[in-house]
């Protein structure tokens, strides 16, 4: 107990020393010069971080030519192509049956 005391005592000398509160401009001061700092901290993290991407390999490469590692095989491309012909015809019959279930907002 006699620490927690101790401590409010000492933010109290703090607050007291620094005078917050009692001049209103200082404290807008205060809060400026203190979110100007936090917010050049954020920036300069930021940019070290973007930095630090774009100059590994996570940033990717602007000057090569990104191709595909291998070429399409023609008969596969037809399967996938039947199998999505097969669901819209199925779409399609589904759309146009009528459903079982009578609607109760009629």
């Amino acid at each position: 107990m006699a620490f927690i005391k101790k401590m409010f005592f000492y933010i109290k000398t703090v607050a007291e020393r620094f005078r917050f509160g009692g001049d209103p401009d200082f404290d807008w001061k205060i809060i400026l010069i203190s979110f100007t700092l936090l917010n050049l901290i954020v920036v300069g993290v930021h940019v070290a971080l973007f930095l630090s991407i774009s100059n590994s390999e996570l940033g990717g490469t602007l000057g090569h030519d990104s191709s595909l590692p291998g070429a399409f095989s023609r008969s596969e491309l037809r399967g996938i192509v039947e199998t999505y012909r097969g669901k819209a015809e199925q779409l399609e019959a589904i759309k146009k049956t009528p459903p079982r279930i009578a609607d109760p907002s009629l």
